[in-house]
C-alpha cells in the first residue's frame, strides 16, 4: 500500500541498513514527490532558481525523478530528499527519522557530500545569510507563516510542531515560542575554518546542517503518498484515519516559498 504509517517510523528506529531502507522507501518517496512536483507552487521552483542564478536546470521538476540517487539514505535510520540542483543553496527538504518527518527549508554547508563543488561552503553561507536577513527583516510575516503551518499540522497530526534542526539540536514550538526560534536563527553564523565552512552558534556549537520547518509526529494514522492512493485508504484499520500529507507539504512549501526565493 502506498502510504507512510507508524510502522515506517518504528522501522527507522532500529537503524536499518541503507539497502533495506532503500528497498522499503524508495518507491513510496518517489510517488510522493511525483505528486509534490505537480503542485502549482513547485512549478515555480526551477524557473525561480534560473532567474536568480542564471543556471539552466537539468530538470524542470523540483524533484528530478529520473535521478537514481534522488532519495538519500544514512546509516542512522534517516532518509531525505532536497530540490534538484539546490545542493549549494537553500533547498526545499523532506526527511524522515524514527520519531518525526520534517518538511521545510534546509542548508547543508559541508563539502563531504559527493558532487559538491570546492565553493559549496561559501555558496551555502551566502544563501543562509540571505535567508537569515530576510527572516529578521520580516519577523511578523515569518511568525504569521509559522502559525498557519502550526494550525494545520497540529490539527491533523497532534503533537506535531514547527522547529529548527541544528546538528544534534532540535528546537520546536512544543517547548519554545516562535520568537525563541527566531533568536536562535539570528545567533547562527557561517564561519570558514581552514578550507571548510561550518555553521556556528554560541550555545550549541558547530554544525554542517540547518533546517527550519514542520516536524510531523507519527500516530495511529496513515499518510497516503499521493492524492490518488486508493490502496492506502483501503488498508485502514478500525482506529486509523488517513492524513493528507500532500496538503501539508503544499502548505509548508507555499508559506516558506518567499524565504527560499530570497535566499538564492
Amino acid at each position: 500500500m502506498c502510504h507512510f504509517s507508524i510502522n515506517d517510523f518504528n522501522f527507522l528506529q532500529n537503524n536499518p541498513p541503507q539497502g533495506s531502507m532503500q528497498n522499503n522507501f524508495d518507491c513510496r518517496v518517489r510517488c510522493l514527490l511525483g505528486s509534490v512536483n505537480q503542485l502549482p507552487i513547485m512549478r515555480l521552483v526551477q524557473p525561480l532558481r534560473k532567474g536568480c542564478t542564471g543556471v539552466n536546470p537539468k530538470s524542470l521538476d523540483a524533484f528530478d525523478l529520473s535521478a537514481n540517487n534522488l532519495v538519500k539514505y544514512t546509516d542512522y535510520g534517516h532518509w531525505y530528499v532536497f530540490t534538484t540542483g539546490f545542493r549549494e543553496m537553500a533547498q526545499f527538504n523532506i526527511g524522515m527519522y524514527g520519531n518525526y518527518l520534517r518538511v521545510g527549508i534546509g542548508f547543508d554547508i559541508s563539502r563531504t557530500v559527493k558532487h559538491a563543488s570546492p565553493n559549496v561552503g561559501h555558496n551555502v553561507a551566502n544563501s543562509f545569510n540571505k535567508f537569515k536577513e530576510f527572516v529578521l527583516n520580516n519577523k511578523s510575516s515569518f511568525i504569521s507563516a509559522v502559525y498557519k503551518i502550526l494550525t494545520q499540522v497540529s490539527t491533523y497530526c497532534p503533537g506535531s510542531s514547527f522547529g529548527v534542526e541544528y546538528g544534534a539540536s532540535l528546537l520546536s514550538t512544543n517547548k519554545y515560542p516562535i520568537t525563541d526560534l527566531i533568536d536562535f536563527i539570528q545567533q547562527i553564523a557561517p564561519k570558514q575554518i581552514h578550507n571548510n565552512y561550518v555553521f556556528t552558534h554560541p550555545n550549541n556549537g558547530n554544525s554542517d546542517w540547518f533546517f527550519v520547518g514542520a516536524l510531523l509526529k507519527p500516530n495511529d494514522y496513515i499518510w497516503p503518498c499521493s492524492q490518488n492512493c486508493s490502496q492506502a485508504t483501503s488498508g485502514l484499520g478500525g482506529s486509523q484515519i488517513a492524513i493528507n500529507l500532500l496538503d501539508i507539504v503544499k502548505l509548508v512549501f507555499t508559506e516558506l516559498f518567499p524565504y527560499l526565493g530570497n535566499s538564492l
